[in-house]
């Protein structure tokens, strides 16, 4: 039996023989994975490590035939890194950066299979180098009460159109991730007259935020795309008729959509995991808040869109003065017939 044959077969019954020939597996100038050449290993270390998985000799003598072999038969979009800079076009896949071309690729197959184009060197502008933030919640922001691991306000995505209440003046904190399914959050709001609504989201994650208007069976409208990341206040405001819109949150950018890398982190009990939950690239969590000033209805006092009983007090706090906001119906003084004002435009 040759050395290389007993190599193998010590490979195969030593398992850490395996890891060990795995272990040696580093960026360099071994040469390409895909052309054999007289010393160990290959540039890209993902391949190597796979290829060396199953045949140490690759790593330990030399990167023979057989090597490229099977690099062929198991590294198809294993290319990181590649050659040539992450911020440079390359008809080949992959990038010198290890890290960075694997958060690019997670975003976008096509960077890893076909070449690295433009959207790849986009893509690497806008996601690498991003050191991961935590927000601040504030106490007592309620929460969206969906675990990540379930998909309970998934919006016109699901068949049973699941959809949480977000109000104005009020706020949330939730979680997405990518794991399958896809996790897309949605949230309601209902007008009853024109109102400029103004949306703060912040998120942990590189996240895209959509404003839809219309029915789930159609026609549904975008009416505004805007993506959050890196904890940043982002500020959506919209002037909006009365009716039902929506405010979508899923993760990804535009020029990126986020098919990976963000992974629960609890455990489900009703299907534990059988290994540990993979590392996230970026944290889960977003926090929005809803801000509302209304249009056109005689009472609504706070913004919200509504005339209740929260604008009868604010006539109430101002009774006997002449404020401006509380003396609807400009007499130059807060009294009874502005409480008429409120009790005829009353929508509860």
């Amino acid at each position: 039996m040759s050395r290389r044959l007993l190599l193998l077969a010590l490979v195969l019954l030593i398992p850490d023989l395996t890891s060990r020939a795995a272990a040696q597996c580093t960026p360099g100038s071994e040469g390409s994975c895909y052309e054999p050449h007289e010393t160990a290993g290959c540039w890209t270390t993902e391949c190597c490590e796979v290829v060396c998985k199953y045949d140490a000799f690759c790593c330990d003598e030399s990167w023979d035939e057989n090597c490229v072999g099977w690099a062929l038969k198991f590294c198809d979009g294993l290319t990181c890194p590649g050659f040539q800079p992450c911020g440079d076009l390359s008809p080949e896949p992959g990038c010198d950066d290890r890290d960075c071309c694997r958060l690019v690729c997670d975003h976008d197959w096509f960077c890893c299979y076909i070449e690295w184009d433009e959207l790849c060197v986009a893509n690497q502008q806008a996601l690498c180098g991003i050191v991961p933030c935590e927000l601040a919640i504030p106490k007592g922001t309620p929460d969206e009460a969906e675990y990540c691991y379930e998909r309970v306000n998934e919006g016109c995505n699901s068949p049973n159109r699941e959809f949480a209440s977000l109000g104005c003046g009020e706020s949330v904190t939730g979680t997405t991730t990518t794991d399958s399914p896809r996790d897309t959050d949605w949230y309601s709001i209902e007008l009853d007259s024109e109102t400029t609504v103004t949306w703060h989201i912040q998120a942990e994650f590189p996240a895209q935020v959509v404003l839809v208007s219309g029915p789930c069976e159609g026609p549904m409208q975008a009416v505004r795309l805007v993506e959050a990341n890196d904890c940043g206040d982002l500020v959506l405001q919209e002037r909006l008729e009365a009716g039902v819109h929506r405010l979508v949150i899923s993760p990804g950018l535009m020029s990126a959509p986020m098919r990976d890398g963000l992974h629960c982190d609890l455990e489900d009990p009703k299907d534990p995991p059988i290994d540990p939950p993979e590392s996230s690239l970026f944290g889960l969590r977003y926090l929005v808040s809803v801000s509302c000033e209304s249009h056109g209805v005689p009472g609504d006092l706070d913004g919200d869109g509504r005339v209740n009983g929260s604008d009868l007090l604010v006539v109430l706090s101002w009774w006997g003065s002449n404020d401006e906001l509380a003396d609807l119906d400009g007499n130059g003084l807060v009294d009874g017939a502005d409480i008429l004002v409120i009790l005829g435009a009353w929508t509860g």
